[in-house]
């Protein structure tokens, strides 16, 4: 990876590191354009997770010699902790990178070309802001179960979880809630099986507290990258007819993204690219 960084540096302003290799030719057009007139970027270097981009940036942090800008994942550590602070990187606030695609007005105007069929007001109240809010608060006390699970290091599976063992049937993308609620159940049993309640219950305060202060209670503190995409895909097949992958989805989402989501990442990767050497 530091020789394709190597290679491709006579060609970027600015080098560019992410933690996967999934989404890198999005990557490449979504910096290429949001830093248009600011740097130029021809290729970005993807690392094998979260540890490797911290651990490059810790050994260049002390180097001057370029720009740089390291990109990770939020999880759960954006609100709950810790913070990572290296020089150069950047934590999304909100879960994961596909999180930057659960946004109401991209997400309509890539069905409006997906199914010109279909009237804009038909498509409007399919993924109406009554359906969008009602996604959120239905999973999001799933989340702080998992945020509990998480600050306790248990043993039990959180985001691994397929979404789609809670939605309604095989085809459509409506949550069963009481699917939901029985999942919460089943992590409140496990918990209860290896900690002490009064340890859970001090673990939910200190996620609560968590939420209040990062003012996380929105779609952010949801997995993009399994829930909420899991649950786009089936919304675009239904009413989109898309036959295409999760990934091709979300990509074509972002085209249309101006990343309201996470404005803050948009002026940390510009303030890189302008810093002095």
């Amino acid at each position: 990876m530091r020789a394709f960084t190597a290679i491709y540096r006579p060609y970027n302003d600015i080098d560019i590191y992410v933690e996967d290799n999934s989404f890198i030719g999005l990557y490449e057009r979504i910096f290429g354009r949001l830093l248009s007139g600011v740097a130029k970027v021809t290729s970005v270097t993807p690392l094998p997770g979260r540890d490797a981009v911290l651990n490059e940036a810790k050994r260049l942090k002390s180097d001057r010699t370029r720009r740089r800008f390291f990109l990770i994942d939020g999880d759960f550590f954006w609100v709950i902790g810790p913070v990572t602070k290296v020089r150069s990187v950047y934590m999304l606030k909100c879960y994961s990178f596909e999180n930057l695609a659960y946004e109401r007005g991209p997400v309509l105007n890539t069905a409006y070309t997906l199914a010109p069929g279909r009237s804009m007001a038909s498509i409007d109240d399919a993924f109406s802001t009554q359906f969008f809010e009602k996604t959120i608060k239905t999973l999001f006390p799933l989340f702080e179960a998992y945020a509990i699970c998480h600050l306790l290091n248990a043993a039990c599976d959180t985001v691994g979880f397929s979404v789609h063992r809670l939605l309604v049937n095989n085809t459509s993308y409506l949550l069963n809630t009481g699917a939901v609620k029985q999942r919460i159940r089943q992590i409140i049993a496990h918990l209860r099986s290896t900690h002490p309640w009064a340890t859970i219950i001090k673990t939910k305060l200190a996620v609560r507290r968590a939420l209040q202060r990062s003012d996380a209670f929105d779609s952010r503190f949801i997995s993009g990258k399994g829930y909420l995409s899991g649950i786009l895909l089936r919304w675009f097949q239904q009413e989109a007819n898309f036959r295409g992958s999760p990934r091709q989805l979300i990509s074509m989402i972002l085209e249309n993204s101006s990343f309201l989501v996470d404005q803050s990442m948009v002026r940390a990767l510009k303030r890189a690219a302008r810093s002095k050497l």
